[in-house]
């Protein structure tokens, strides 16, 4: 790929995070070239697959729409009022993910994914009320953001 695709990954959050004048960033700061944050990323993605398989089609199936979720907030969801359910499905998949890996596959009981999407929008309202100056300055309206 040429520099130029190899800078876009690295980018998503780049430049809101100058804007936001988060110079704690690795790319911002140069300290880490957003052409290996790519490459990384694309591993990490690649190697999901196979590795998520290690625990059986079921649990792979449930950890990769985690993935997927999480990839969505990334791209784009985190600046809508669905924000929140990327966290609620990430989060709540866990469980799921762990005991679908276990012989004869069962669920988890609901109380332990209930549980676990609530810690995981628990999280995305702590993290984005951190954040929520600098989010609004960028252009980030998220559920956290909207309702503050």
């Amino acid at each position: 790929a040429d520099a130029r695709g190899d800078e876009r990954i690295g980018r998503v959050d780049r430049d809101r995070d100058q804007q936001a004048g988060r110079l704690d960033k690795p790319i911002v700061t140069g300290a880490v070239a957003a052409a290996m944050v790519k490459r990384a990323a694309i591993t990490a993605l690649v190697l999901t697959v196979p590795l998520s398989l290690l625990s059986g089609w079921r649990a792979a199936a449930a950890h990769l729409t985690a993935v997927l979720a999480a990839w969505a907030y990334n791209l784009g969801l985190k600046r809508t009022p669905f924000s929140v359910a990327c966290y609620l499905l990430a989060f709540g998949l866990l469980p799921v993910f762990v005991t679908l890996g276990l012989p004869n596959h069962p669920w988890p009981p609901a109380w332990a994914t209930t549980a676990a999407a609530l810690m995981g929008a628990g999280a995305h309202f702590v993290n984005g009320l951190a954040d929520r100056d600098a989010d609004l300055r960028s252009g980030v309206r998220g559920l956290p953001q909207r309702m503050t």
